[in-house]
């Protein structure tokens, strides 16, 4: 049971890397559905990106875990936020866990007090901001356009709401690769999360270059525990992604 409780928010953390549209002004809606495994447990994963009447844009997550052929949890998460010249800025962000166990989580933000107010399970926390600041999901966004924006740059760093505090996370561009996916032959750029010295924790993420940077492989490694998300199926702007 504790492996699976790890499993689900393992997936939930890899769902937060999910690719989207390469620049603001071109951002395309779409639906993408991913196949889920890890040490004989099987999933699914599917991701929306959908432009509100107010111009913003919404970011959903939902990740289904099943045991035996059974599902045991649910995760659904997302983020509101608008595309700024300096790139995402989000504005409300919310997770929640249920099934096997209970777990909700939000974050408010208060752009013009330079302020945001944390919450987990009921716990309020209030957290300084600077400009660029995001939350787990909003930082797909955020890579992608700096990936999109200096394509020759080797490292990509950004500011992070994590919990009650702020990290930094790092990646590292690996190269170019070519992936075989449910879809076929899939052009991809590889991206590995740079971690501590002696962690025991790698994450490898593979972008589909013709298809505006969408996910198309995450891996991550934790001790014994292997978590992959592949690309099953999608549509962006009511066109069926395709393989080479």
């Amino acid at each position: 049971m504790k492996q699976l409780c790890v499993y689900i928010a393992t997936l939930a953390t890899l769902c937060s890397l999910l690719g989207t549209g390469v620049q603001a002004q071109e951002l395309k809606e779409f639906s993408a559905r991913y196949e889920a495994s890890t040490n004989g447990m099987a999933g699914s994963a599917r991701r929306f990106l959908t432009r509100l009447e107010d111009g913003r844009y919404r970011l959903t997550n939902r990740v289904r875990a099943e045991l035996l052929g059974q599902d045991v949890a649910q995760m659904e998460q997302s983020s509101e936020l608008a595309l700024l010249d300096g790139g995402p800025q989000p504005f409300n962000y919310s997770y929640q866990i249920s099934g096997i166990s209970n777990t909700t989580e939000s974050i408010s933000y208060f752009w013009s007090d330079n302020v945001a107010v944390s919450s987990e399970d009921d716990e309020l926390t209030e957290i300084a901001i600077d400009t660029g600041v995001q939350d787990p999901l909003s930082l797909q966004l955020a890579l992608r356009l700096a990936v999109i924006a200096n394509p020759d740059q080797e490292h990509y760093s950004f500011s992070v709401i994590d919990g009650d505090e702020i990290e930094v996370q790092e990646y590292r561009k690996v190269g170019k690769e070519i992936l075989d996916t449910p879809l076929g032959q899939i052009a991809a750029l590889r991206l590995d999360r740079v971690r501590r010295e002696g962690s025991n924790r790698s994450t490898s993420i593979w972008l589909a270059q013709d298809w505006d940077y969408l996910l198309a492989r995450i891996e991550q490694v934790n001790a014994s525990l292997k978590i992959e998300l592949m690309l099953e199926s999608a549509t962006m702007a009511d066109v069926s992604v395709t393989g080479l």
